[in-house]
C-alpha cells in the first residue's frame, strides 16, 4: 500500500516537473518569437528609412543633372539650381549616413553589402552633378543611373529575402526614355 502511494506520488511529481519544463520551453519559444517579430519590424522600418534617404539623394541629383544638361527628361519647373541642390544633397546625405548605420545593426552581410553598393551608385550621381567627376556627359550620366537602378534592385532583392517577403522580386526596367521635346511633339506616342 505504501509502495503504491509512493509510486503515485512519484508519478504526480514527474508529471508536475514535465509540465513545468514543457511550459517553460513553450514560454521561452513564445518570448523568442515576440522578440524576433520586434526585430523584424525594426528592420523593416530601417530599410524603409534608408530607401527614402537614398531616393531623396537620387531625386535631387536627377534634378540637378537636368539643370546641367546631363539629361533632358525633366520639366523646366522641376530642375534644381546646383548650389541649392548641393545643400539639399548634403542634408540628405547626413540622414542617409544615420540610416545606413541603423541598417548595419540589424541586417545580414549580404544586405549590408548591397546597401554599400547602392551608396556608391548614388554617390557617383552626386559627384557628377557637383563637378567632382570632370567632363561627365550625358552618356556617363545614363551609365550612372543604370548602375544606380541595378544596385537598387540588388538591395531590394536582399532586403526581401532577409525579411522573408514571399513572391519574387520584379526588377526595375528603365527603357531608354525619349526627351521631353520628343514627347511634346507626339512622336514618342505613335
Amino acid at each position: 500500500m505504501v509502495a503504491a502511494q509512493l509510486f503515485t506520488l512519484a508519478g504526480v511529481a514527474l508529471g508536475a516537473i514535465a509540465s513545468y519544463l514543457i511550459g517553460s520551453l513553450n514560454e521561452r519559444t513564445r518570448h523568442r518569437r515576440e522578440i524576433a517579430k520586434g526585430w523584424e519590424g525594426r528592420k523593416y522600418d530601417n530599410f524603409v528609412t534608408f530607401i527614402e534617404d537614398i531616393k531623396m539623394m537620387s531625386h535631387i541629383s536627377r534634378r540637378m543633372a537636368a539643370t546641367l544638361g546631363l539629361h533632358d527628361r525633366m520639366p523646366e519647373a522641376d530642375k534644381l539650381d546646383v548650389q541649392q541642390g548641393a545643400l539639399m544633397i548634403s542634408e540628405a546625405n547626413q540622414r542617409r549616413t544615420v540610416s545606413i548605420e541603423r541598417l548595419r545593426l540589424l541586417s545580414d552581410t549580404e544586405t549590408i553589402s548591397a546597401a554599400y553598393r547602392l551608396n556608391e551608385a548614388v554617390w557617383v550621381m552626386e559627384w557628377m552633378v557637383q563637378g567632382k567627376i570632370p567632363d561627365a556627359g550625358p552618356e556617363d550620366w545614363d551609365r550612372a543611373v543604370s548602375g544606380f537602378v541595378d544596385a537598387f534592385d540588388t538591395f531590394h532583392r536582399c532586403a526581401r529575402v532577409e525579411l522573408g517577403v514571399p513572391g519574387g522580386h520584379v526588377p526595375r526596367q528603365i527603357p531608354p526614355l525619349p526627351s521631353l521635346e520628343t514627347l511634346a511633339s507626339g512622336r514618342a506616342l505613335r
